[in-house]
């Protein structure tokens, strides 16, 4: 029922959804599906902790793109690009807003790193995206195959305690 709802809610099919215990189980649940030791995954830095440990829990080798404070811990998408096509990650854990940073990557950007990506599963958690007050969501991108939008109902709705997250793909994902 909360599947359906939720659905109709965004305007998407059941099929696009998966509901989880919270941002964290689907996070976990994404890196134990689609990665593995022969894998790699581009991680930039700082961010959520819990991509890294997932990342390594299924023995994935984990890149790790450093943003720097001198430029507000921006992403810094030409280098993002160049690491892209360097090491060819199967996938690529993005946040935003940006967990602890707050830094918020404009869709212009994303796109560039979505098309430059292709080959690549972009996790995209926005969580805190209901924080920003003129953002954009990467939700209308999920058809594009290569992408997964993950959000958290617990920072949504306010529902602190209860662990309540979404994932949102195309069907085949």
């Amino acid at each position: 029922e909360f599947r359906k709802a939720l659905s109709k809610k965004l305007n998407i099919s059941p099929d696009n959804l998966l509901i989880g215990s919270g941002s964290t189980e689907l996070i976990r649940m994404t890196a134990a599906v689609y990665f593995g030791p022969s894998d790699t995954v581009l991680i930039p830095q700082p961010t959520y902790g819990e991509y890294e440990i997932s990342s390594r829990l299924v023995g994935a080798r984990v890149i790790k793109q450093q943003m720097k404070e001198e430029t507000d811990f921006r992403l810094d998408v030409v280098e993002t690009e160049a690491l892209v096509r360097r090491y060819r990650p199967k996938g690529m854990f993005m946040c935003n807003p940006n967990n602890p940073t707050g830094g918020y990557l404009p869709e212009k950007e994303f796109r560039e790193i979505l098309d430059i990506a292709r080959d690549s599963l972009i996790i995209m958690d926005e969580a805190y995206a209901s924080f920003v007050s003129e953002g954009w969501s990467a939700l209308g991108l999920v058809e594009q195959n290569n992408l997964i939008v993950i959000r958290s109902m617990t920072k949504d709705y306010a529902l602190a305690g209860l662990r309540l997250g979404y994932l949102v793909a195309a069907r085949q994902v």
